[in-house]
């Protein structure tokens, strides 16, 4: 229970609490670089960073101690900062709303994008020319000869599917820097739903019927001898290859996890539009409605399925375009018509707007979404609540939040590959629009407190 907490000119809180000796070991273990001590109430009443083994009574009535968190040696710099930051409530509080920041206009015809940490593949206007915004500007990579139809984006790999002579027929065009390539070679037959995985490999679906897979490193076209289409596929960071498809004959969705095939669930029969990211797997499901009415947004991971929407009540809501990201999901919804979309998220335990109105074909990666809005194509940053301190992106904020928070004050590089699916945004707790050591102080009072403070 904390009793009083007081700010040291030296950059240091004491915290008088009431704690079992757990608690004092527990608060010693989080932190590597420091030492947590008790001090004296003279020291506490002074300022200094003196510490001592002194317990004192309050009031008379029981025995405190007061905590203050002093550096070792050798570890000044990092430990002066994070000698501020002190937690003694095992209470945790979740997340609240995210929100989208300022967004950016990439292109005013720009249709159907694929975001990859901020760099995005799109059409200029429907069937138009591939481009490519790298983060600062775009340029042309295909076309506008002929048609071009879902283009895809992975760590720097460009694909699309290339409509030829005749609609019967389209190509799998993969572009990595240099020259277009054709990959497929199949004339006279349809290759679609394409989608590309980080180490450049490709998956789609050829005459709606079997999926192909173009192996980057050997160069080379086969089929993988499945039924399915509009597959979706991630490579991990050991480079093992997981994709996930729909059974174009029951409509089931499948994963297969680089061992093992899974039956996840039913996906709507005009296209269950799968996302795939680290085990994830985010769908459309019709369930009751009838074409392009009641569709549902499903999520999976780890054997557990969830109905994020449930609109089959609604008027026929329609819920299109789900992506996923760090067990997050963003998706189009169309409240009142097939016309008028926004944009939602699931944030791994509510759902909720991103937009009044516009956005449409969302395409989530690395914090941030690409979409389609009524003037154009946009990217823009999804943020955290503001200052919801959960800075290891585990829905919570905890004790494990305390060693995160430091490492972003004295080691934002460093937080960065460590947490690569976080943001720094989730340590702005006085909402400034900056993450800073003017944070410390609040991060300190929304441990002991919880959101709103004292």
């Amino acid at each position: 229970m904390l009793l009083f907490r007081r700010q040291h000119p030296a950059h240091c809180t004491t915290v008088l609490v009431r704690p079992t000796s757990a608690d004092t070991q527990s608060l010693n273990g989080l932190y590597r670089d420091l030492t947590i001590a008790p001090v004296s109430a003279a020291a506490r009443e002074s300022g200094t960073l003196h510490s001592t083994d002194r317990t004192f009574a309050e009031e008379g009535k029981a025995h405190y101690h007061s905590l203050i968190v002093v550096p070792r040696k050798g570890e000044a710099m990092r430990a002066r900062y994070a000698s501020c930051v002190v937690m003694l409530s095992c209470a945790s509080v979740f997340a609240g709303q995210w929100q989208l920041g300022p967004a950016t206009l990439i292109a005013a015809n720009g249709e159907w994008p694929r975001n990859w940490s901020g760099s995005v593949a799109y059409l200029d206007g429907p069937g138009g020319a591939v481009m490519f915004f790298d983060g600062m500007m775009s340029t042309h990579i295909y076309g506008p000869d002929l048609y071009a139809y879902e283009p895809t984006n992975a760590a720097g790999t460009l694909a699309w599917r290339n409509v030829q002579s005749t609609a019967s027929s389209s190509e799998i065009y993969r572009w990595d820097g240099s020259q277009p390539q054709n990959v497929s070679n199949s004339l006279g037959v349809i290759d679609s739903d394409l989608a590309a995985g980080s180490n450049g490999d490709l998956i789609w679906s050829q005459a709606h019927e079997w999926l192909w897979y173009y192996d980057a490193s050997a160069d080379s076209t086969a089929p993988l001898g499945i039924r399915g289409v509009h597959p979706a596929i991630y490579v991990t960071d050991a480079g093992i290859v997981t994709y996930a498809w729909q059974d174009p004959d029951d409509f089931w969705v499948y994963y297969f996890d680089g061992t093992t095939t899974h039956t996840v669930s039913r996906g709507a029969y005009y296209g269950a539009e799968i996302s795939l990211y680290d085990g994830c797997v985010a769908w459309i499901n019709a369930t009751e409605g009838t074409l392009f009415d009641g569709a549902e947004v499903f999520f999976w991971s780890d054997g557990v399925m969830q109905r994020l929407t449930d609109d089959d009540a609604a008027g026929g809501i329609i819920d299109r375009f789900p992506t996923v990201w760090s067990g997050r999901v963003i998706w189009s919804r169309y409240p009142t018509d097939p016309f008028t979309p926004q944009l939602f998220m699931w944030d791994g335990a509510d759902v909720f707007p991103l937009t009044d109105v516009g956005g449409t074909t969302p395409s989530y990666h690395g914090g941030a979404v690409a979409y389609v809005d009524f003037d154009g194509l946009y990217i823009a940053d999804v943020l955290p609540p503001v200052g919801d301190g959960d800075m290891n992106c585990d829905g919570e904020v905890g004790f494990g939040d305390i060693n995160p928070f430091v490492l972003g004050l004295t080691d934002p590089e460093q937080y960065a590959l460590d947490f690569p699916d976080c943001t720094l945004l989730h340590g702005d707790i006085n909402a400034d629009g900056e993450f800073g050591f003017g944070d410390i102080n609040p991060f300190v009072d929304l441990l002991l407190y919880g959101p709103g403070g004292i």
